[in-house]
This record gives structure tokens, C-alpha cells and sequence, in this order.
């Protein structure tokens, strides 16, 4: 006894019975109640009438099969307990396919309306299909506010679908990325805002990084979505955050080019770098990157603002890197830490070092060698702060401006300077060429209650001499006398001798070496924009220690009709003595009148010193 396969009878009806009155043929299927023609609930058309079909037994290949009769690629998958259910009986269940077949009537099967007791008993629903297109896995970024990141939306089915961020990571976000047309991905987004509407196609993707489409990565059944964060009301998209041909540089805003707010480019647009604990490392690999030596002073600000985003957070540099990218950082676009959340995120501002850091000048001074200082950092001039200013700051500040020695250190200059003091307790040892050189304190807007930007806390310094090629005004006038209690003659700048001096100067190094190095020279400066006379003494050089404006001997110098000599100090000049100074008034004693002969006198006098 023998019997025929059930698929084969059904073959054979419809090949011996192909259509009925209605143009239909036994076996035909469609798809009903889907969103597109690519899907639905199957029914099968037998004896003029459409035929639901079960879910029992129902999976990918006999999908596969239904897909293919009805003129597609494949399936994506098999939907079981379709919704809306269909009505009217089942016509066929149990369908049991290899997925070659050309149609679910080459299927084997119990045959035409013989479906199991399950089926009419309503413990199965209807079977179901999504179907493959040539259009399908196509991705797509929403609610962009560049063209670089987004939610992800992915084409299957003939229709657009939400991405659930259920099991998404960076290698899946790669795959994405590179589908669109970029290198790779900086950052996996989830919970991407604003959230989308509708159903979500996938979830649960698990790419390995070398795939070129994202539909071909692992991943649960298209439209199968089982986990409770991935339902239509949810936030839970996925989105990236794509990589750009300049990510990764960096500016400096709000300053000038050594200075100001840090910001890095990312996905297209600037953000604000954003760290509580800023440390000396992460500012020395920011101004290389730069193009700059290294970093004055860097730090993390709190400021109340709008601006751009907060793009990178979480950094740390050990002081290697050439990038400030290449440190370990947080999500990218996406900061998590503390203190760069929210409306007031701590902004990193630096100040890279310049070409001409550290130079100084003299500002609201008496004279020529007096005044204010002010030291140039990033490209900017700023105070100096006298807490802890003393005499040997002012020895390292004359040294370097070029003045042959010091006088005098000085506190709350007056007028006082406008801005804030960038530098303080600077601890010189009196032996340094620059300023740079000492121990300061901190380069940077200091904030203390003696060095705030309101105080009259300026350093100030008395420098002794001019600086050289620099002629003094008409209104600086210096007045000397000069009293030798012992020792050899003094001799003036007329070339008289006696035991006492009086000259008056107002051109560069007007001033007298007499005796020896035990003796002193002293001064009484009197300025004629101020009443105030200020009196100091230094020793006396030896002739080693002359500088060349000093060497020049008894040189003539001047404009105009009136001339005045000066001498060096010499070696076999400068004999034992004192010196005692008193103000007298300006006498003109050591001038000439334009003379010829005196100048002659001049240089006979250089010539006499030089043989002793």
C-alpha cells in the first residue's frame, strides 16, 4: 500500500486546475494588512476564495519560499502570531519547506483545508513575512544638526525604521559610519535626542567591524523586537557620531593667538574642552599641538555662558602626546563627568608661550630709569605684583633692560597700573639675566587679596644710568657735588682741579668717577614734573667694570652750544677718598660755551689720564 505526498497532489491540482472563473490560480498568495507591499499576513487562493494560513510549522524557509513566489529576493524573516489577525478558517498549516522550492504549494503539508486542531482552536495565529528588496539596509541620519552625527534610520521592507540602541557599540557604529561615506566612527550615541516616532526594524546588533553594510551584521530578526527598552514610545535610538577630515584640531578663542578658551573641532563644528582638574601636562601637549614651545599656564575656568557644546572631556595627557586627541579622553560630543554637564561646564583657557615672553618695560615712571613694570607673557603686556618685591628683584629687572645698575626697589607704584597682575613673588636671587629666570610664583590672572586687579600692589624699580643710545629729555635734570675730604685732585668736567665739584648734566653718563673702589659717587636726582629729590651712592668701578659709554673718557657729548665732559673711571684715577654729596642748585659749572679750545682741553685731559 502506498500513498502520495500531500505537496504533490496540491501540485497536481493546480497544474491540472490552474485558474477559476476570477482569473485567480489555486495556490496564489499575497500579503495583507502591511505596512508595505513587502509585508503582511500570507493567505493562500484555493476554489475562488482567500485562504488564511497558520503559523504552526511556520519559519524562515517556508518565508523564504512565500517571498520568492511573490517576486522578491528573500526574506528578512518569519512573522508568526501576526497582528491584525486575519478571518475565516485556516486552509493550510504545517507547511514543512527546504526554501528551493519556486512556491508554498511545492511544499510538503497535510494537505488543502486539513490544518491541526491547534490551528481552529485559536492557539496559533497567522504566519506572516517580511520580505527582502534590492533597497534594502539603507541608512539614513535624522534630526542632524550637522552632517556628521544623528539618529540612524535603516530602509527594509520598502519602508524606513528606527534603530534601537539595545546592544549597540562602537564597532557597530563604525560599520554604520563607513556605509555612509566616512572613515569610521568616534562615539556610538544611545538615547539619542530628540527621540524618533514609529516601530523600530532592528535591535540587538552585533557587527565585527569588517562588514560593509550594517543590515549585514548579527542582529535579532528584523522587526522582532523583544526588549522593553526598544518600543515605540521609548528614547532608546541608536546614532553616531561620524568622523570628519579635521577632527581633532584645536584653537585658542577669546584672546589672541597665545591665548584664550580652549576649542576642538569635532563632526564638523567647534565645542569647548571641558575638565575640572586641568593639569600642567595636558596644557604642554594643547600649545605644541599648537605649534608653540610649550604652555606659560593653563587651567579649567567656571564661567556661566551660552556657546558651543562641550565636545571632549575626561582628559589625560602624561606629556608625550602630540595631540591633545591622542590623550585618554571621554565620549566624544558626549561629556559625562562632573562639572561638564549641564548649563555651566568648566572651560580649559591656556596661555601658550610666545617668541617674546618675559621682555620688560617701564611704565608712569619719574624719568627715564624709573617707573612701573610690566612683563610681556602670550602676547599681552601685564603687572607685576610687588608681594615679595624686593632689591633683588630690581637688580635682575635693570640688568635685563640694559641700565647699568640698580637703585632702589619700590611698592604700590603710584599711578598704579590697569588689568590684572600676571606675575608674583618672583624670589630672585639678584644674579639672574631675566626676570623669567627667578622663581615666580605663577604666570596668569592672579587672584589674591594683595595682588587683585583693583589694587595699587604694582612693582616699581629705580634703575641707575641710561639705557644706552637712549638720550634723556631736557626736562631730566641731574645735579652732583662733589666733596674729596682725602686723596688725589678731583678733577672737573672743565678740567679745573680743586677739592671739590660741582656739575651739571643733561645728556647720558654725565657723571664723575674720582676715587677709588672704597670711595662712593652719590646723586641727587631732582625731576621737574616732581619736587620730590631722591639721594643714592654706589660704589666706584674699576676700569674693568666700565661699561663702553663710560670708557669713552673725557668725551664732549651734546647738542647745541653747551657742552660737558666726562670721565671713567680708571684704574690709577681712582686713588682713596670719600665723597660727600649736598643738593646745591644747578650752576652750569663744567660747561662750555662751544669753545674750540675746549674741546682740545678735553681730549688733552683723556690723554694725561691715560699716562697715569
Amino acid at each position: 500500500m502506498w500513498r502520495l505526498n500531500t505537496g504533490f497532489l496540491l501540485f497536481l491540482i493546480i497544474l491540472l486546475c490552474p485558474e477559476d472563473g476570477q482569473g485567480k490560480s489555486n495556490g496564489e498568495i499575497r500579503l495583507q494588512d502591511g505596512d508595505t507591499q513587502y509585508q503582511g499576513r500570507v493567505e493562500i487562493y484555493h476554489s475562488g476564495e482567500w485562504r488564511r494560513v497558520c503559523e504552526e510549522g511556520w519559519g524562515l524557509n517556508e518565508a523564504k519560499v512565500a517571498c520568492k513566489q511573490l517576486g522578491n529576493e528573500d526574506a528578512h524573516v518569519a512573522k508568526i502570531s501576526y497582528s491584525p489577525r486575519g478571518t475565516g478558517s485556516f486552509w493550510l498549516s504545517d507547511l514543512n519547506c527546504t526554501g528551493t522550492e519556486e512556491g508554498l504549494y511545492n511544499c510538503s503539508s497535510p494537505g488543502w483545508g486539513n490544518v491541526s486542531s491547534a490551528c481552529d482552536t485559536g492557539d496559533y495565529d497567522d504566519a506572516g513575512v517580511i520580505c527582502k528588496t534590492p533597497s534594502d539596509g539603507v541608512l539614513r541620519l535624522i534630526n542632524t544638526s550637522n552632517a556628521y552625527e544623528g539618529r540612524l534610520e535603516i530602509f527594509l521592507a520598502g519602508r524606513w525604521g528606527r534603530v534601537c540602541d539595545y546592544g549597540w557599540r562602537l564597532t557597530s557604529a563604525d560599520v554604520a559610519c563607513k556605509q555612509l561615506g566616512f572613515t569610521g566612527a568616534h562615539t556610538p550615541v544611545v538615547n539619542t535626542s530628540p527621540r524618533g516616532t514609529g516601530f523600530f526594524w532592528i535591535q540587538n546588533i552585533d557587527c565585527q567591524g569588517s562588514e560593509t553594510s550594517l543590515a549585514d551584521c548579527s542582529h535579532d530578526g528584523v522587526g522582532e523586537i523583544n526588549s522593553r527598552f526598544c518600543v515605540e514610545t521609548s528614547s532608546n535610538d541608536a546614532g553616531v557620531l561620524c568622523k570628519g577630515p579635521n577632527d581633532g584640531e584645536v584653537r585658542l578663542t577669546g584672546g589672541n593667538q597665545y591665548q584664550g578658551r580652549v576649542e576642538i573641532f569635532y563632526a564638523g563644528s567647534w565645542g569647548i574642552v571641558c575638565k575640572v582638574y586641568w593639569y600642567t601636562y595636558e596644557g604642554q601637549v594643547l600649545c605644541r599641538q599648537l605649534g608653540f614651545s610649550g604652555a606659560l599656564q593653563s587651567w579649567s575656568d567656571f564661567v556661566s555662558r551660552t556657546g558651543p557644546r562641550v565636545m571632549l572631556d575626561e582628559i589625560y595627557c602624561d606629556g608625550t602626546e602630540s595631540r591633545l586627541d591622542n590623550c585618554s579622553h571621554g565620549v566624544i560630543g558626549y561629556p559625562n563627568s562632573f562639572g561638564c554637564t549641564g548649563a555651566y561646564p568648566h572651560e580649559i583657557r591656556a596661555w601658550c608661550e610666545a617668541p617674546d615672553d618675559g621682555q620688560l618695560r617701564l611704565l608712569d615712571g619719574n624719568g627715564y630709569n624709573s617707573g612701573r613694570v610690566e612683563i610681556k607673557f602670550a602676547g599681552e603686556w601685564r603687572r607685576v605684583c610687588d608681594d615679595g618685591w624686593g632689591i633683588n628683584d630690581t637688580a635682575v629687572v635693570c640688568r635685563q633692560l640694559g641700565y647699568s645698575g640698580y637703585v632702589r626697589s619700590v611698592r604700590s607704584w603710584t599711578p598704579k597700573g590697569s588689568g590684572f597682575f600676571w606675575l608674583f613673588k618672583t624670589g630672585c636671587l639678584g644674579t639672574e639675566s631675566n626676570l623669567t629666570d627667578c622663581r615666580y610664583g605663577r604666570v596668569g590672572a592672579i587672584y589674591s587679596r594683595s595682588c587683585d586687579s583693583n589694587s595699587y600692589n604694582d612693582a616699581g624699580v629705580y634703575c641707575q644710568g641710561y639705557l644706552p643710545g637712549v638720550i634723556p629729555t631736557s626736562t631730566t635734570t641731574r645735579t652732583t657735588t662733589t666733596t674729596v675730604t682725602s686723596g688725589p685732585t678731583c678733577y672737573s668736567c672743565s678740567g679745573t682741579s680743586g677739592t671739590s665739584c660741582s656739575t651739571s648734566v643733561t645728556c647720558s653718563y654725565g657723571y664723575v668717577c674720582h676715587t677709588t673702589a672704597s670711595a662712593y659717587e652719590s646723586y641727587n636726582l631732582f625731576y621737574s614734573s616732581s619736587t620730590i629729590a631722591y639721594s643714592y651712592s654706589r660704589g666706584c668701578r674699576s676700569q674693568s667694570l666700565c661699561t663702553s659709554q663710560e670708557l669713552q673718557g673725557n668725551t664732549c657729548t651734546g647738542t647745541g652750544t653747551s657742552k660737558v665732559c666726562r670721565q671713567c673711571c680708571t684704574s690709577n684715577f681712582c686713588n682713596s677718598g670719600t665723597l660727600d654729596t649736598s643738593q646745591t642748585s644747578t650752576n652750569n659749572k663744567g660747561f662750555a660755551t662751544g669753545s674750540a679750545w675746549f674741546n682740545v682741553l678735553c681730549v688733552l685731559l683723556l690723554i694725561v689720564f691715560a699716562m697715569n
